[in-house]
């Protein structure tokens, strides 16, 4: 763990801090992903130096006591891995309310996730809350509707939509939502229902009885609300099916002020929402109050740097370009870690508006930066005013492709200057004088922070 070092205003003094285990920590996890997340949990508070106690869901015990099993066979000393089962309203309100418990990590709905964060803060100790989401991916008018639809596929009904970062909403171009609004419902029907050992099933059931209930209601809430049902829509019966809590994949043209268009429901339920343009677009993505993941389809780059400060969320997947082996496809696998380099969380300081904005986490290249997401430079001006986008260092690519040289790029991705400097600041150079970067191959960086003065074009 890395502490820091910082200037004192005393001479001849520093200021160190020292980061020290915070004790014992209690992790409460759902039953959707019941190996991997109490995986993700306990290694950063095992490496942290902090012993655990594991409650997971009521639902899958069983996959958490085979974690723990392993994690005992490792060679953990007697105490540091510890696990309960049991109801939340009990063994869940204990783990919180103990006094040994020193912080509390926890993944579940929203209202359970209140109470938790109202428990822990009785005590005044460490919460950490992952929630739900309204997941929103938009489609420009410029998306490849090939991509588009694989990841509204796997996005909407892959878990059969069990995932707190599932898109539950679609919010389509007007332009091209008739085409995407008959794809959609012809990738639907054509998804296999059935048991998910199986490998060719695309989709398998719900999680639960109650589960179950849950979706079915919001289907019958749709219905009632005068949403239009495109397809799905009801349980699957007879056969394998009455063995188990199966769903159609489901999908309502909706307003998006109605309650499918609002609220979680944790199911393959996909509400499709028509908007007149990109800023239309993203104030439908921001109506909720949910704010985990969001996402882009465009082959516009421009779009895809607006997209990162204007869509509220912690994830933001910016799709761009086309798929498949040829060039094009290698330089849209480029385009995608050129996007993801300054995602923030919406509730960082950054967001306090270009008038108040702390330094600490705004530069790509400085150490506050989650470094799980690729760093970028712009490694090459030409003369002519045209640059080129590309990976600062091939070991921080975290093993997408190489960026292409300029030679092999597509000419809709070398973009000119003055076509894409009005949306974001580099190396602090005025963006609304392009002639500034027709200096040569300098190497830039590229500044992750909102310009204070965004640039106008004439």
């Amino acid at each position: 763990m890395f502490g820091e070092t910082v200037p004192s205003e005393l001479p001849s003094k520093m200021c160190l801090t020292i980061r020290l285990p915070v004790g014992l920590v209690g992790l409460i996890t759902p039953w959707n992903f019941p190996m991997a997340i109490p995986g993700w949990k306990s290694g950063a508070a095992l490496i942290a130096g902090c012993p655990i106690v594991l409650k997971p869901s009521s639902l899958t015990p069983l996959c958490a006591a085979k974690f723990v099993e392993v994690l005992d066979e490792a060679g953990f000393p007697p105490g540091v891995v510890n696990m309960l089962t049991g109801s939340g309203s009990v063994v869940g309100d204990g783990l919180v309310a103990h006094p040994d418990i020193r912080a509390i990590s926890f993944t579940g709905g929203v209202d359970t996730g209140k109470h938790v964060y109202e428990s822990a803060a009785k005590k005044m100790i460490k919460v950490g809350l992952e929630l739900g989401g309204k997941n929103a991916i938009i489609a420009m008018d410029d998306a490849d509707l090939d991509l588009l639809m694989d990841g509204v596929m796997f996005g909407a009904f892959g878990t059969a939509g069990q995932r707190c970062t599932a898109t539950s909403r679609l919010i389509v171009h007007e332009a091209i939502y008739d085409r995407v609004v008959d794809d959609l419902v012809a990738r639907a029907e054509e998804l296999r229902i059935g048991n998910p050992l199986d490998e060719t099933t695309d989709m398998g059931p719900v999680a639960s009885p109650d589960q179950e209930a849950k979706v079915l209601e919001y289907i019958e809430i749709g219905k009632k609300e005068g949403d239009t049902l495109l397809t799905g829509g009801k349980k699957l019966a007879g056969g394998a099916y009455d063995r188990g809590f199966y769903i159609a994949p489901t999908v309502f043209a909706v307003d998006p002020k109605k309650r499918l268009a609002q609220e979680e429901i944790f199911g393959p339920v996909l509400s499709v929402l028509k908007a007149r343009d990109y800023d239309d677009a993203v104030a439908i993505a921001n109506s909720v109050k949910y704010g985990l993941s969001s996402s882009i389809y465009t082959n516009d780059l421009r779009w895809s740097f607006r997209a990162m400060q204007d869509l509220n969320g912690v994830l933001g997947l910016l799709r761009a370009s086309a798929k498949g082996p040829d060039r094009h496809g290698e330089a849209s696998r480029w385009v995608v870690a050129v996007a993801l380099s300054s995602i923030r969380h919406p509730n960082d300081q950054l967001q306090a508006g270009p008038d108040r904005v702390d330094r600490r986490d705004l530069d790509v290249d400085e150490p506050g930066v989650n470094r799980n997401l690729p760093h970028m430079r712009l490694r090459q001006v030409r003369r002519d005013g045209r640059c080129l986008l590309r990976p600062r260092d091939p070991d921080h690519s975290r093993g997408l492709d190489p960026a292409p040289e300029v030679s092999q790029l597509p000419p809709e991705l070398v973009l000119a200057s003055d076509e894409y400097l009005d949306e974001i600041e580099i190396a602090g150079l005025r963006t609304d004088d392009p002639d500034s970067l027709r200096q040569g191959p300098e190497d830039l960086a590229v500044s992750g922070r909102r310009p204070a003065r965004m640039a106008t074009r004439a």
